[in-house]
């Protein structure tokens, strides 16, 4: 027992060495320098994000691994909110602490926060529709988004698809998040994920005991040892492979100080709950609605849009449903996150008043912080326990159905990619527009095998945007 202390004594040590290391740990320096060039060249929504996050975070900077990053991608999969914001905050949490985390934030969130609320204030003098040259552009910028989330599947699914069980349920998270439109799909798949991988690994541990039953001549520790090594080999492992940099933590607080920021979380909702239902304030109404909605929506912009619509249309009356469309049409051409949609909901509460402003800072803060919150607390957790058997065979299940939901991203995105110039449809697949479908492929090409940095590539689909407006609407060609 004393050795086993000495032992825990010992690796919290190295872990409080390695935390306080300068040269190991990320500082706001080299955060700003990360996330600045992304919250402007990010096009394309939640899944080119993520796709560009793995070229910088996992292939370029080696912030952290394969297996980190599909783990991280996950939990944020499986939570309420803006998945990607939350996969970026966390990255930078790792990386340098909490505060890190939300400098990260506040530079990926906020250029695109700045833009919508400036078309708020002038949203009734420049008109409502976006300008024709901005369509193009954005299609362009879009397409290379696609190329980017392909690229991004195929990196990750050669290094987490490596057997049977993991081909099978990323493959089945695929068809299902495809062919499925449901709110709490991703949660769902997440928990059949990790269960299927969790038996596996219970089946196998019973299997190897009852070839090793009867052989007196084997050491039970040295048996107990080589079946946990069975599961860990094909589960993963906590630490890094050899080849890859060992993962520092930047931050120092505790698993209950996560289960503290956690109850946190649960009492913001309550409070969301109770102002919904009683007169209060419009700008308390802004950071209530938005609260409420950023804890309760799954699955994303698809779900969080008519909800929003509903409440700040319909219900709160705060503007017209072709004002919100047009803030939506907007956001879709912008980078960061789509859900700084919230910004412009929140400003537009507050029409006609100076401090139109604050209705955007409190609208994009009652969005985010749900799930920024939720994030915070579950990573010491899940610091603590990912090295344990049990929980790494179920992350097993749980990466496996991750990386099947970045494929299906690949025609999620692709089906919704295009925005029409002209006719009755909102928006139409890639594949029935020959020059975008070809920006798609080059950028996976030149940045999958040539080594093109994803900024320049999204840069690249936008000037074939603008070369194609500059055909079809002025040559007329």
């Amino acid at each position: 027992m004393a050795d086993i202390e000495q032992a825990n004594t010992n690796t919290t040590t190295v872990l409080q060495t390695a935390t306080q290391s300068k040269n190991n740990n990320g500082t706001l320096k080299e955060i700003l320098y990360a996330y600045g060039p992304l919250s402007l060249t990010a096009f394309g929504g939640p899944q080119a994000h993520i796709a560009m996050y793995q070229m910088l975070f996992v292939e370029q900077k080696q912030w952290l691994s394969d297996q980190t990053f599909t783990e991280l991608f996950a939990i944020a999969q499986s939570l309420p909110g803006p998945a990607s914001t939350q996969l970026g905050y966390s990255i930078a949490l790792l990386r340098g602490g909490v505060i890190a985390g939300l400098l990260a934030f506040c530079i990926w969130s906020l250029p695109g926060m700045l833009v919508m609320v400036a078309f708020a204030y002038g949203i009734s003098s420049v008109g409502q529709s976006i300008p024709l040259p901005v369509q193009y552009i954005a299609n362009g910028l879009t397409a290379s988004a696609v190329g980017l989330v392909a690229l991004a599947a195929y990196k990750l699914s050669i290094k987490i698809l490596v057997d049977p069980i993991s081909v099978i349920l990323g493959s089945l998270a695929a068809s299902c998040a495809i062919s499925i439109q449901f709110p709490w799909l991703f949660p769902i798949l997440m928990i059949v994920g990790g269960s299927t991988t969790y038996i596996e690994s219970l089946l196998k541990r019973y299997l190897n005991s009852l070839n090793t039953r009867g052989q007196e001549n084997m050491v039970p520790l040295s048996t107990t040892s080589s079946n946990v090594n069975i599961v860990q080999s094909e589960t993963g492992s906590d630490s890094e492979s050899v080849n890859e940099n060992p993962i520092t933590y930047g931050f120092t607080y505790s698993h209950n100080t996560g289960l503290i920021v956690l109850s946190i979380w649960v009492v913001g909702l309550a409070l969301a709950v109770t102002i919904r239902t009683i007169l209060v304030p419009t700008v308390i109404q802004i950071v209530g609605t938005m609260y409420f909605v950023g804890s309760i929506i799954f699955g994303g912009g698809p779900v969080v849009i008519p909800l929003l619509q509903s409440y700040v249309v319909d219900g709160a009356a705060w503007m017209s449903n072709r004002e919100f469309l047009f803030g939506l049409a907007l956001i879709n051409a912008l980078p960061g996150p789509n859900f700084n949609l919230a910004a412009y909901c929140g400003a537009l509460a507050l029409r006609g008043n100076w401090y139109m402003f604050l209705g955007g800072i409190l609208g994009n803060f009652g969005m985010f912080s749900p799930g920024l919150l939720l994030m915070t607390g579950l990573i010491p957790l899940w610091k603590k326990y990912r090295s344990l058997d049990s929980v790494q065979a179920i992350i097993k299940g749980v990466n496996a159905t991750a990386i099947g939901l970045v494929v299906a991203a690949v025609y999620i995105l692709a089906k919704k990619s295009i925005v029409p110039i002209k006719g009755d449809l909102e928006v139409d697949f890639l594949v029935n527009y020959p020059i975008y479908t070809s920006v798609a492929v080059m950028t996976y090409s030149l940045a999958g095998f040539c080594k093109l940095q994803p900024p320049l590539a999204i840069l690249g689909g936008g000037i074939v945007g603008i070369i194609d407006y500059v055909v079809t609407e002025i040559f007329k060609w």
